[in-house]
């Protein structure tokens, strides 16, 4: 996710690992729809509701800041606000999360609570950046809420040109498959002074060909899981 972005682990189950050991899912399709859920209980709408009201008053002085420095419309941090100042567009976003919530009542439902406030807070969040970012690809570039660049053809149209970056440099868990190309790298030279920065230097652009091949394959197992 944009918001997320920096820290070394993702797992993707398609997506996020649940408080507990069992994989957590991060459901995408019709989640900007209207369609009603059934209710909440307390501690789940108040997680809702905190995330949403906490991102209002984050964007809404960014906004203000905006204001002040004559930052042009149409750029992406103006969208970005755009999604969580403007009511209606706040209320959808908030709804899809609702609706995520609803398909996991082993999340809030019962006591004790078997998941924490907090911790309900932080799947409100991962769903909605999921989301947001997945939406992004789809948008043209002037609506797009992101600075995030996207390839435009071959196997990796629409893949973001950050995941490229980040591939080769992080550890990834996606649906259940470890993907460390650091790893690979000593698994197949069996000698973990001959992995990455030797290769490099040894050869640059055989280490930029197998990178890229890693690569290549990250984005084939997400476009899988999504």
């Amino acid at each position: 996710s944009s918001e997320g972005r920096g820290m070394p682990l993702l797992q993707v189950d398609c997506a996020m690992a649940a408080p507990s050991s069992s994989p957590m899912e991060v459901e995408l399709a019709d989640s900007w729809t209207t369609r009603d859920s059934a209710p909440l209980s307390a501690a789940a709408e108040r997680a809702v509701s905190g995330f949403y009201e906490a991102q209002r008053a984050r964007h809404q002085q960014e906004r203000e800041r905006s204001l002040r420095l004559g930052s042009a419309r149409g750029s992406a941090k103006w969208n970005r606000q755009e999604l969580y100042i403007d009511p209606s567009r706040r209320s959808s976003a908030a709804a899809a999360s609702r609706r995520h919530l609803a398909r996991h009542p082993e999340w809030w439902r019962g006591a004790p609570l078997p998941c924490a406030e907090a911790k309900l807070r932080e799947i409100v969040a991962a769903q909605h950046f999921f989301q947001v970012d997945c939406d992004d690809v789809g948008l043209p570039a002037p609506e797009r809420r992101s600075e995030d660049i996207f390839g435009e053809e071959g196997d990796l149209a629409d893949v973001s040109e950050q995941l490229l970056l980040d591939g080769p440099r992080s550890t990834y868990v996606i649906d259940g498959e470890d993907w460390d190309y650091a790893a690979e790298q000593l698994q197949t030279s069996g000698d973990e002074n001959e992995q990455g920065t030797l290769l490099l230097e040894r050869d640059p652009l055989e280490a930029e060909r197998q990178k890229g091949a890693f690569t290549c394959r990250l984005a084939a197992a997400v476009r899988q899981c999504l």
